[in-house]
């Protein structure tokens, strides 16, 4: 979901840099946690069961090496992959790998979160071993060994493309890779809530382009796709092809993409000399317990997970037990890591303590799965202020630990649909038993990491809402999510009103979910930041101002005072602004963004040298940011210093060619300069990247206007209206060109929807005060003439609109 303003060229008006704020500090129900909260080293990790550790297949390294593939594919449900029974074909590609190699049926993520459960990938340990729980606020400490790591130290070239932010390199996951490409634009996107994701084809492509720049040395690539994540919107013929099932339709897409992805392998003569490692991070809930998309709960739609293994056929592989085999047996996502490391033929001695163990011997028959599997969801908890909730699955039964434990059946009801907890009580105590004994040894978390601009934006960009616990009165316990389900739903529904551009419905939506959970704070920081959207300044002062005032040190206050500034700028308390962002530029020196906003700032009060150097200041301390060189761009282009602007714009573009914004600014100074061939080159390139940027096509739409070609002017301002409808500007413009056209009834119509987002040009008022005095509707003539000169009385139209405006009093008094 999106929250930063996009960058949109002259006269869609000047816009800031919204933040928000989802941080996340540990907290729960539960008492089980160390009280020093403080970070393990790995040498601490919870003991596998001896017996087990002993077992390790006697693999011989290849000669040369094997390479190791692992691809992670995000937010992908088993029962919706047709290798694990879905009735339609979904995954042909997957299918294939399934049939030549190794399907686990009972597979699972130990956490319905990407970050925390790609760190159990690349770690071999549960989230409270390797503290990262949850999306964004926790980074995994260099004291951790990472499967990139121990693969570098054995001369492998590493090398990962991820498909979305939650696994950006701050987060700790880049340790020992040569490559990390986490490149996501906040500004080139498919449309306004795909922010900080890429699709499925670009991971191939990227990935495929590694392996081509990379040299002799043998390789891990790791792939991350991540389209499967809400919202689902998958591509044609992936849409027509699963009519009705969107989510559907983005599994079979990413199949899609990773059969180019082996087929490129295949080409590359590389295929039959590597390893691939497939399994999802969580699954979706789909509905399934009140549960749409993931993170609230951790029954099986979003820990059972598909796990494929396929090995070349040749050397230690080259045997029929490593195809065609169905394991059905308990494994986890800890288990990847001394899977790959056996698999690879290295001793188990060069192992680091894990949790999970290597499932070769499993396969050969002479091993066992997992005797429990541990589940947890701290989101409740961190996101609404609910009970966060434990798990422990044996493999006839399934327990969790919630205000109302439950307690489930799995060979009778594999479902988990009838709660047995208050029927057998002796079974709850023992299976509670056993998880007080696991996390016996929990550390708790380390400190969460105060998130920056870019990470709030980029994480709520994609649905996650995140937050601190919600402080609960004396003697209160947390909720049980099962009995307050509804509270992310509602705080989920508000997110997406603002993504759709109804923010208005939005805060409605937040002032009732906050009647009944006052102090829930995500919808108290979302409430404000909307209110600054919306440009009501002074109610989202007091919006911060509640905010912060149970805030006092917590992690997120940067952020909360970083947007109170932004409040201070709507209700026109620049100096306010200025001196808020000052100070956390005094005690954050190197904060991302606080530069940009301050020269925002001084643009705001006309001060364009200070504007200047600040935007600069952003461009030198964040040199793979295109937004600081847009924004130098859009301020020299307002002081007539064309050759600068046009300079910060191609700066901008070296940054990131497929920007669409700077595409879009850069095209419309070229356009005004007499260079419209390379204009409209630039439009058609942005239109090619995201074919619903508003201001791209508002752009397309001015120059087939200007060529006379005025049905596709329309037809492309509808287009950007669609994706942006409370932009004033494009609405005037739409209004301007239907009244030319002699077409007076839409002309009224848009200029009507032009005032209704608050956002339109003076001209819409005095020329809509034009239409009312020539249907002759004096009073509302002279209304609309009143307002546009209390907007801009010193405008060049400002004397015939005075003039029209004395003429309809004369007419009126007359009468």
């Amino acid at each position: 979901m999106q929250v930063s303003s996009a960058v949109f060229p002259a006269p869609w008006g000047r816009t800031f840099l919204w933040g928000a704020v989802l941080l996340m500090v540990f907290a729960g129900c539960s008492s089980d946690q160390s009280a020093d909260g403080q970070r393990r080293s790995s040498e601490t990790a919870l003991p596998a069961d001896p017996s087990e550790l002993a077992h390790w297949s006697q693999v011989a390294a290849g000669d040369p090496p094997l390479n190791l593939i692992l691809i992670s594919i995000d937010t992908t449900r088993r029962d919706r992959l047709s290798c694990y029974g879905f009735e339609k074909e979904t995954t042909p590609n997957l299918d294939r790998l399934s049939k030549e190699g190794i399907r686990f049926d009972r597979a699972a993520s130990p956490v319905p979160l990407t970050l925390p459960s790609h760190t159990t990938m690349l770690t071999g340990l549960y989230p409270f071993e390797h503290g990262v729980r949850h999306n964004g606020a926790y980074t995994l400490a260099d004291s951790f060994l990472t499967l990139g790591e121990m693969l570098k130290q054995r001369g492998y070239d590493t090398g990962m493309i991820a498909g979305a932010f939650p696994l950006d390199h701050r987060f700790g996951l880049d340790q020992g890779f040569d490559h990390y490409d986490d490149r996501f634009s906040a500004l080139s996107r498919r449309n306004m809530g795909d922010t900080a994701q890429r699709p499925a084809a670009d991971v191939t492509r990227l990935s495929l382009q590694w392996l081509d720049e990379r040299g002799d040395a043998p390789f891990f690539l790791w792939a991350h796709y991540f389209d499967p994540h809400t919202p689902y919107r998958p591509p044609e013929p992936f849409r027509s092809r699963f009519p009705g099932d969107a989510y559907a339709g983005e599994v079979a897409y990413m199949d899609a993409q990773i059969g180019e992805l082996i087929d490129g392998l295949r080409s590359r003569d590389m295929l039959d000399h590597s390893i691939i490692l497939v399994a999802a991070d969580h699954g979706e809930g789909l509905g399934d317990h009140d549960e749409l998309t993931h993170s609230t709960f951790i029954y099986h739609s979003t820990q059972r997970i598909p796990m494929i293994f396929w090995f070349p056929k040749s050397g230690a592989f080259d045997e029929k037990i490593w195809r065609d085999r169905d394991i059905d047996e308990l494994t986890s996502l800890c288990d990847l890591l001394p899977t790959a490391w056996n698999a690879l033929g290295f001793e188990r001695e060069g192992l680091p303590p894990v949790t999970g163990k290597s499932l070769l011997p499993l396969i050969e028959g002479r091993g066992s799965g997992h005797d429990w599997l541990y589940h947890e969801t701290l989101a409740p908890d961190l996101d609404f202020g609910l009970c966060e909730l434990r798990g422990l699955e044996t493999a006839s039964w399934k327990y969790i630990r919630a205000p109302r434990p439950e307690l489930y059946d799995l060979e009778d009801d594999p479902q988990e649909r009838r709660n047995l907890a208050t029927k057998d009580p002796d079974r709850v105590a023992e299976m509670e038993v056993r998880l007080a004994k696991i996390l016996a040894s929990e550390f708790g978390t380390a400190d969460p990491v105060a998130m920056d601009e870019e990470t709030i934006e980029k994480l709520r960009s994609l649905g996650y809402l995140g937050g601190a616990p919600t402080p609960a009165g004396d003697g209160d316990l947390r909720a049980d999510p099962k009995d307050d389900a509804e509270v992310g739903m509602i705080a989920a529904r508000a997110q997406t009103l603002a993504e759709n551009h109804r923010t208005v419905e939005a805060v409605a939506v937040l002032d009732s979910l906050l009647r009944h959970h006052p102090r829930m704070r995500q919808a108290l920081r979302l409430r404000a930041l909307y209110l600054v959207q919306l440009n009501r300044g002074e109610e989202a002062i007091e919006a911060y101002d509640r905010a912060l005032a149970d805030c006092d040190g917590c992690p997120y206050e940067r952020q909360l005072l970083r947007e109170r500034a932004m409040a201070f700028i709507a209700a026109g308390k620049a100096d306010q602004a200025q001196s808020q962002v000052e100070a956390l530029l005094r005690q954050y020196p190197e904060g991302q963004g606080l530069h940009l906003l301050l020269g925002e700032i001084y643009q705001e009060k006309g001060n364009a040298q200070g504007a200047r150097e600040e935007f600069t200041a952003e461009a030198e301390r964040f040199p793979l940011e295109a937004q600081p060189l847009i924004k130098l761009g859009l301020l020299e282009k307002s002081l007539n210093r064309q050759s600068q602007a046009e300079q910060a714009f191609r700066r901008a573009l070296q940054v990131d060619p497929e920007d669409v914004s700077a595409l879009v600014v850069l095209s419309e100074l070229l356009w005004s300069t007499g260079r419209k061939p390379e204009a409209n080159t630039l439009l058609d390139r942005a239109l090619a990247v995201d074919s619903r940027h508003p201001g791209a096509l508002f752009r397309k739409g001015t120059a087939l206007r200007s060529e006379g070609r005025n049905g596709d002017a329309i037809r492309h301002y509808r287009s950007a209206l669609e994706a942006a409808p409370d932009n004033g500007v494009v609405w005037f413009h739409l209004a301007t060109l239907y009244g030319q056209m002699g077409q007076n009834p839409q002309a009224t119509e848009c200029y009507e929807a032009a005032i209704e987002t608050g956002s339109a040009p003076v001209g819409a008022y005095s020329n809509l005060g034009v239409m009312r005095a020539q249907a002759g509707r004096l009073p509302d003539a002279v209304q609309l003439w009143e307002q546009a000169l209390a907007i801009d009385p010193n405008g060049k139209d400002a004397p015939a609109v005075r003039d029209n405006l004395n003429r309809a009093r004369s007419m009126m008094n007359q009468k």
